[in-house]
């Protein structure tokens, strides 16, 4: 016990001291001091201290600490202290570091530790850290098919859920809440978005964000989660993404943060997704979509990205009603979508989806303003350069045009 607390006063251990503790097994000393002193708490903390002061220094060392059978020695702290919050996430924070390491997952595989870490945060749901580290697990975690299957098993999605519901105004278990959420949705399987859903993720997001309504991580993280599952395949999850406010909160969100490119980049990704469902339109027009989308493009003219998913979102948006189209072009679209075209010339797929949104748009109300717009000289420029794919949709534009002058 001694010789862990001394060792948990070092506040950061240097490489050199960390490889030589690897090379002379130093790790397996310590872990096996934990064994020994096995019903002492406050050995058992000094013990998750020094694992966690000793993970800074990188996989290698991670690695080894695995290795030395530090992830059943913590499982038995769990186990033993299922009623001290203090050495409970003192362990969940020791495994949270082990888990940066995915070669570590085998380990966390070996018995039911998965399952004693769910059973630990549904234990003690308003202890902030402890849940702000078993969120992290979870989280590091899904990058396993085995683990992910466990997760999902013993309910831990909704594990997840509730902990956001309980610690709403915790934002460090947000945060680590709302990571986990989206490294489930950004595996390529879309029963984890349908789980997720289910558990009543989506609601919990949209809670998050509204109650932090000023914090860039929620609203990054929050819009990123949005427009993972919104990439899915699942149409129940895309239907309840449109029923419960979610477009709303995503364009307010737009507003709130708008000067932060990577808050601009996901939220209209997401809308330009969410606006392939026609009933999601008329909501996302209420919340002053359009305009939003618009300005993220006006003011973030130099990244592609958010060129080409507003240009995306906005064909959506033409493929509907006249009136709509109007709108669009007197929101002020047809001088952003030429300075797009401009600043981006080289980029292929922002002109295609250009000259695709100017079509649509190219209609008897707003043919007038497309000329005052310039816009025939940039449709010139694709025709030399795209005619071969494009040709119908330049011809319509110049016809329209020059049928107008």
């Amino acid at each position: 016990n001694e010789g862990l607390y001394a060792l948990s006063l070092i506040h950061e251990l240097d490489s050199n001291t960390a490889e030589e503790t690897v090379n002379y097994g130093g790790f397996d000393v310590i872990i096996n001091a934990m064994d020994v002193c096995a019903k002492d708490g406050i050995a058992r903390v000094n013990a998750c201290k020094v694992i966690f002061i000793a993970c800074l220094n990188g996989e290698n060392v991670q690695r080894d600490i695995a290795r030395a059978g530090a992830m059943k020695s913590l499982r038995n702290s769990i186990e033993s202290f299922s009623d001290d919050e203090i050495v409970l996430e003192g362990c969940l924070l020791a495994l949270s570091s082990l888990c940066i390491v995915e070669d570590n997952i085998v380990y966390m595989l070996e018995g039911d530790l998965i399952d004693q870490v769910i059973i630990t945060m549904n234990g003690h749901l308003d202890c902030g850290g402890l849940q702000e580290h078993g969120c992290v697990i979870l989280g590091l975690l899904a990058r396993n098919v085995e683990a992910r299957r466990r997760i999902s098993k013993a309910c831990g999605f909704n594990s997840i859920v509730i902990s956001m519901a309980i610690n709403h105004g915790d934002v460090e278990v947000q945060c680590q809440a709302l990571t986990a959420v989206r490294a489930f949705c950004a595996i390529d399987d879309d029963s984890c978005k349908v789980l997720l859903a289910t558990s009543g993720a989506v609601s919990a997001v949209l809670e998050a964000m509204k109650a932090h309504p000023d914090l860039n991580r929620v609203h990054e993280i929050g819009c990123d989660v949005i427009r993972l599952l919104s990439l899915g395949r699942n149409d129940d999850n895309n239907r309840l993404l449109g029923e419960n406010g979610t477009c709303t909160v995503v364009v307010r969100s737009m507003w709130s943060h708008s000067q932060n490119i990577a808050i601009q980049e996901r939220a209209v990704e997401a809308l330009a997704v969410l606006s392939e469902h026609s009933n999601n339109i008329p909501v996302i027009l209420d919340a002053g979509g359009i305009e939003a989308v618009l300005a993220a493009m006006h003011t973030f003219a130099e990244s592609p990205h958010v060129q080409i998913k507003g240009c995306a979102m906005l064909s959506n948006f033409a493929s509907a009603v006249y009136s709509i189209k109007v709108k669009i072009v007197d929101e002020g679209a047809l001088d952003v979508i030429v300075m797009a075209m401009v600043l981006h010339s080289d980029n292929e797929e922002i002109q295609v989806r250009a000259v695709i949104l100017l079509r649509k748009l190219c209609i008897k109300e707003n043919v007038q303003r497309m000329i005052t717009a310039n816009i025939s000289p940039v449709i010139t420029v694709v025709e030399e350069t795209l005619g071969d794919k494009l040709h119908e949709e330049t011809s319509y534009i110049v016809a329209q045009l020059e049928n107008a002058g």
